[in-house]
């Protein structure tokens, strides 16, 4: 875990992100073969599949986000990215082995803060996945999602409501993801804490922490 200027003493609102953060897709089991399998499955042929990884570099090691982004730019936009990816993924997860946190993960803190979740994914992708593994979403006094809109590719915007929302000071805000570019910078870019993380024990261990 990378702290950056964590105060617990000023913060009135917990932002977490939730692909890689909340959940993660890059420590499913089958991870590797699922990849390709995905894919396939996706896009409707083998060959199809072998195509894209190599033209967009898709290998073991990318991540769900990063395939979702590889497919906006194969097919020109997040709409069109949304019907090869996730209007369908949900059949084809009876496959996967899922890691990710749960709604008692989450409970120690719930009546200390006030929680968000900020996700860049699509709508449905975080209301579903939260479902999937266990999170219940009233938890959370709001759920932001950016649906991969190429105009505005950081979180300031959710930031910026949330903070108007809670009419707090933004140092009152920690923001909590495990990307340093999409979740920590846009943060501290407007005054706010944030701790950029490397794995669900981090945010475990965080949240312990705030407790």
């Amino acid at each position: 875990m990378k702290k950056i200027n964590f105060d617990k003493k000023k913060i009135k609102v917990v932002i977490f992100d939730f692909d890689d953060t909340m959940y993660n897709i890059s420590t499913w089991k089958n991870w590797a073969p699922y990849v390709e399998k995905m894919l396939i499955k996706l896009l409707g042929s083998k060959a199809k599949a072998e195509k894209f990884i190599v033209k967009h570099n898709i290998n073991y090691m990318t991540n769900g986000q990063g395939i979702a982004v590889a497919m906006i730019n194969e097919f020109g936009s997040a709409e069109n990215m949304r019907k090869y990816l996730y209007d369908n993924i949900f059949d084809i997860w009876e496959d996967a082995e899922i890691v990710g946190l749960s709604s008692d993960d989450f409970a120690p803190i719930r009546n200390k803060y006030k929680m968000y979740v900020a996700s860049n994914s699509q709508t449905n992708h975080v209301f579903e996945h939260m479902k999937k593994v266990g999170i219940d979403v009233s938890m959370f006094e709001g759920v932001y999602q950016n649906d991969f809109i190429k105009e505005n590719p950081t979180k300031q915007i959710a930031y910026k409501q949330i903070l108007e929302r809670e009419n707090i000071r933004p140092e009152e805000a920690v923001m909590i993801g495990d990307s340093f570019a999409n979740d920590i910078v846009p943060a501290v870019e407007l005054g706010m804490q944030g701790v950029w993380i490397e794995c669900l024990d981090d945010v475990r261990e965080i949240i312990s922490l705030l407790k």
